[in-house]
């Protein structure tokens, strides 16, 4: 009995589709690495006011907390969260915080540097 070679078009591009097809357990880890790399972003941000937190000089920085605060919030709100932290009201302070940590998470979350430190972690 003879086996013929042809494939039909349309069952080659089927295993065409799944052979470059991410299966759902790569597409969760990447979705993994995308949110660590993420929070790795906002937390040396929350933390030391740039990333990387050991840049040595602006040209090595790749994100600046003041300069993302001076482009993206309003001088109310900055100075309001500068307010809450010289006062030393915490529960204010901390809900400035938690605002702006939400603001850099969402500003963040699809850019092209969460997907190069994604590549760097991995």
């Amino acid at each position: 009995m003879e086996i013929s070679s042809a494939v039909p078009a349309e069952v080659a591009h089927r295993i065409y589709q799944n052979a470059n097809a991410w299966t759902e357990a790569q597409e969760a880890a990447y979705e993994a690495a995308l949110e660590s790399a993420l929070k790795s972003l906002v937390d040396d941000l929350m933390t030391f006011g740039q990333y990387p937190y050991n840049a040595q000089s602006q040209r090595d920085r790749k994100a600046d907390l003041a300069e993302w605060i001076a482009d993206n919030m309003d001088g109310f709100d900055a100075a309001l969260a500068l307010a809450a932290h010289i006062k030393g009201d915490i529960e204010a302070a901390e809900d400035c915080d938690n605002r702006l940590r939400s603001m850099l998470m969402d500003h963040y979350r699809d850019s092209e540097l969460v997907r190069e430190i994604a590549r760097e972690e991995a």
